[in-house]
């Protein structure tokens, strides 16, 4: 995990974190892109060595999320499905068109004091848009982390999505 002259760490520097502002305006969007570009470096690789796109998942937690989405919406073809956790995708978010048809997981706690749950809704609607499957789970009572009911939907999501038959672009 990078260092960022922030407090902590953290994959990209947040400015600020207004939930009304642009992801440009609150945070290092350039930065963001390198380490997605990075990670989709990783991810051609696994690539050839699975011999196809669609075995890959591209998977965020928190800040990571964000993260996950750029690099599966720069991956070059369709992907197996993108996972976000207790996330935020700032506004004008997108999945790209190559995407259009991957499924993607969401889940989110009511009581996520770092990633505000309604925050998160009225943010994360660029993840509806094309002809995906999205699976939304929403744990009442659940802070900023994973469960194990969330590790046994990815489990089960995965292997749904590596034996749906989509479309080619």
């Amino acid at each position: 995990m990078p260092a960022f002259k922030s407090k902590g760490a953290a994959w990209f520097e947040l400015k600020i974190l207004d939930w009304d502002q642009d992801i440009h305006q609150t945070c290092d969007y350039e930065g963001a892109k390198k380490v997605a570009q990075m990670i989709n470096e990783l991810a051609l690789k696994e690539e050839q060595l699975l011999g196809d796109s669609k075995k890959l998942f591209f998977a965020g937690f928190s800040q990571g999320g964000p993260l996950a989405g750029l690099a599966a919406s720069n991956h070059p073809r369709p992907v197996g499905g993108i996972l976000f956790y207790s996330t935020f995708l700032n506004k004008p978010y997108q999945i790209s068109e190559t995407q259009s048809y991957t499924p993607i997981y969401w889940s989110h706690g009511t009581e996520d004091s770092i990633n505000p749950y309604k925050q998160a809704c009225d943010h994360n609607e660029g993840i509806f848009n094309g002809k995906r499957t999205v699976k939304h789970t929403l744990i009442d009572g659940l802070g900023h982390s994973v469960t194990t009911r969330i590790q046994d939907e990815t489990k089960k999501f995965m292997e749904e999505a590596l034996a749906f038959n989509r479309p080619k672009l």
